[in-house]
């Protein structure tokens, strides 16, 4: 019996050392998985607002014009985890393009019940109290179904990350946060505008 004991304790012990040991292994291999899977989701992201902050740095005023939704909208639809991408700037402006759900739908009565996409700007602080965020909706791209404008006091500034993007003078991936108008998770991607040097704002997209 003592030896038949030692014999099941010693088999025990090696049966233990092998299942830990593959253990181990597979999750070595899942964690090595997911870090390639989170870059292949984030790193195109992050080339992508390189290229926009480049233009934005090159010719802001662009952004100003609503010719610069286009461009916007083909960022947004390079990759399917992007649901907005926007350029925001220290003086308060801020243009943004995004898709449309049905939780976007219901979180304002005003947007159209057809609507699929959705394109805005935020005038900037010079403005002062007629400072508003003009809206519109397409059910397909270019093909507007509606819009209008409502006063805003948004300071893009205080967006999460943008601080961030500011000092580290690189790109930036916020925690995950609740998008307001969704209900849904988001990580933010932010990669800063320099222009001879100086930060004037953040080129910046939202992954779900």
């Amino acid at each position: 019996i003592p030896i038949l004991i030692l014999i099941l304790l010693y088999n025990y012990h090696k049966n233990s050392e092998a299942i830990a040991s593959t253990l181990e292994q597979s999750v070595n291999k899942t964690i090595q998985s997911n870090i390639e899977s989170a870059g292949n989701f984030i790193h195109p992201v992050g080339g992508m607002l390189r290229l926009l902050a480049g233009i934005a740095a090159v010719d802001p005023a662009y952004f100003r014009t609503e010719a610069s939704a286009d461009l916007l909208y083909r960022a947004l639809i390079s990759g399917e985890q992007v649901d907005a991408v926007y350029v925001s700037f220290d003086d308060g402006y801020h243009r943004v393009v995004t898709r449309m759900d049905e939780d976007r739908r219901r979180s304002d009565p005003k947007i159209p019940s057809n609507a699929n996409w959705h394109s805005s700007y935020i005038d900037d602080f010079s403005v002062g109290k007629d400072r508003a965020r003009h809206r519109l909706f397409f059910d397909s791209w270019g093909h507007s179904v509606g819009g209008y404008s409502v006063p805003s006091n948004l300071d893009i500034r205080t967006l999460e990350g943008y601080a961030q993007a500011r000092s580290t003078r690189g790109l930036v991936i916020t925690e995950p946060t609740i998008n307001p108008d969704t209900g849904s998770p988001i990580l933010s991607v932010r990669y800063p505008i320099l222009r001879n040097g100086e930060f004037i704002g953040a080129a910046s997209a939202n992954i779900t």
